[in-house]
């Protein structure tokens, strides 16, 4: 990934229309981010929007041009002010006969004095003591005064009791100093409470003042010993150059803050930065993850249902399969060869010598007849295609008008209208087929009934089989027999209910309600 670098000024005017035709405005401050500069939009600028920088990026440089006088930076939120401090000289030059510069001893005054209050006139000047030694051939020496530390010091140097001894012995004469550098007019003699100062105000980042006291003889090897009192206050004039390494992740602003000759702040400017987190560490990553991982999941769970009921329906249908091939093979083969056995004994019966010969075929013809009856019941139990509620209420009037014929008694039926192809279970068919034809056989046995009426209705999501017939009414013998018991478990493997009840004009109601189990899947 190339890093680059956003570079804007603020206020969004070149350096050269602050510097002519708006001087109140703050300078330009870019930014390097791995020392490669892109310049950003003037949209971006005018709208104070932070720059960005990204998480990765090792080193981030912010450059402030021009810079006047003495500032102070920091990065907030990062670390504290930090301030560029010029570097000024006060020191001892030494010469040889021949009048050959031979070495110095330069001593440092960077930043400000401790006494320093803004001015000469506030400030209290400090008095300070060093000793230097005169180099092997220095037959002279001279006090000096410089502001040639770096080229872009900028800053005030006033002294005052310059004098340089050899012992107690005094050696600068009264002779007047003198003015040397590059910006000599810099340099100056004030008076301040009293007293005359020696004062460098430098004040360009150009040139340099130099102050420097007559020459006086000295002697190889000796030690001097230079006092005087000082007031300084000295900073940098060239483009602020601030340096920062990987910037943790969060939101900053870069501030510089401006001061004075006097050490005075006199305003602050800056920008704001925010070091944004890589994407995988952001909200947005984390919540889209997750709801990938929610569609996956709900993708996944729809696909193994769907395989599920898949192999279900699979299952379902080899089952299917064998129940028709059972079905028809009973069909086929039981059925063909009862139907043999009846027409055989009923011939038999007709031409047998005896009339207990004749009784023996006419019941072994009643027997077949009564096992195809049966078979053709099992029969359609095992066939799925009748899997369906139109299928076994179409069963149930024929069972019932099927075992009311040879007794002669009337049936009426009533079957209200049921959904088409509404599908029930082959156990659902057998238990509630099998308990109407209990309550059939024990009416015709028992009830000495003329007449028996079978209701059928659909009411979501429950079968109502409801036989009624107008006999003699419900026997006590037969209130705990195994005719109602069965009737009755029957509706409770179906977790339906069976009831019996005494209608006004007589008789008895079996009351059958079977709840469907895939009623659910098919509203």
């Amino acid at each position: 990934m190339r890093l680059g670098v956003l570079c804007f000024a603020l206020g969004a005017f070149p350096a050269s229309a602050q510097t002519a035709e708006s001087p109140d405005k703050p300078p330009p401050i870019q930014v390097f981010i791995n020392s490669h500069p892109t310049l950003t939009s003037r949209s971006t600028l005018l709208s104070g929007s932070p720059v960005t920088i990204p998480f990765d990026a090792v080193q981030v440089s912010f450059v402030v041009t021009p810079v006047p006088g003495q500032v102070r930076y920091r990065l907030r939120g990062f670390n504290n002010w930090e301030q560029r401090v010029g570097q000024m000289f006060v020191g001892v030059r030494f010469y040889n006969s021949q009048n050959d510069f031979v070495d110095e001893k330069r001593l440092l005054e960077s930043g400000r004095s401790p006494g320093w209050k803004g001015s000469l006139e506030r400030s209290t000047f400090t008095p300070r003591e060093e000793s230097v030694f005169v180099p092997k051939g220095a037959t002279r020496a001279e006090i000096f005064l410089t502001s040639a530390g770096p080229p872009a010091c900028m800053g005030v140097l006033a002294v005052t009791d310059v004098d340089l001894y050899r012992g107690d012995q005094r050696l600068l004469p009264a002779a007047p100093w003198s003015r040397g550098g590059t910006g000599p007019s810099m340099a100056s003699i004030k008076t301040v409470n009293g007293k005359p100062v020696i004062v460098i105000d430098d004040n360009s980042i150009k040139t340099h003042a130099d102050w420097s006291a007559p020459r006086i003889p000295v002697e190889a090897g000796e030690k001097l010993t230079l006092r005087w009192r000082e007031i300084f206050s000295n900073g940098m004039g060239d483009p602020l150059i601030a340096n920062y390494g990987s910037l943790p992740l969060g939101s900053f602003r870069f501030e510089v803050e401006e001061i004075d000759l006097a050490g005075n702040p006199t305003r602050t400017y800056g920008m704001d930065i925010k070091v944004p987190p890589p994407f995988w560490r952001t909200p947005w990553f984390w919540g889209g993850c997750l709801g990938v991982t929610a569609l996956i999941g709900a993708l996944a769970g729809r696909y193994a249902s769907r395989l599920a009921m898949r192999r279900h329906e699979e299952k379902q249908r080899a089952i299917d399969e064998e129940r028709r091939r059972i079905a028809r093979d009973l069909h086929d083969d039981l059925g063909a060869r009862l139907s043999q056995i009846s027409l055989t004994s009923s011939y038999a019966e007709g031409s047998a010598p005896t009339s207990e010969t004749k009784d023996s075929f006419r019941s072994i013809t009643g027997l077949a007849q009564d096992l195809s009856t049966s078979l053709s019941e099992t029969v359609w139990m095992l066939n799925p295609k009748n899997d369906n509620l139109e299928s076994l209420a179409d069963f149930l009037c024929r069972m019932l008008a099927s075992l009311c014929k040879p007794t002669g008694i009337r049936c009426r039926i009533d079957v209200q209208s049921l959904p088409e192809d509404f599908p029930v279970s082959s156990d659902f068919r057998h238990h509630v087929s099998l308990a109407t034809r209990e309550a059939i056989t024990n009416s015709l046995r028992h009830s000495g009934a003329t007449e028996i009426r079978l209701h059928i209705k659909f009411n979501a999501p429950e079968l109502i089989v409801h036989l009624t017939d107008n006999g003699k009414g419900l026997p006590a013998e037969l209130g705990s027999g195994n005719g109602l018991t069965n009737m009755r478990q029957r509706a409770e493997a179906l977790h339906g209910r069976f009831e019996t009840e005494i209608p006004k004009n007589g008789g008895t109601r079996i009351i059958f309600d079977f709840p469907i189990p895939a009623f659910e899947h098919h509203p």
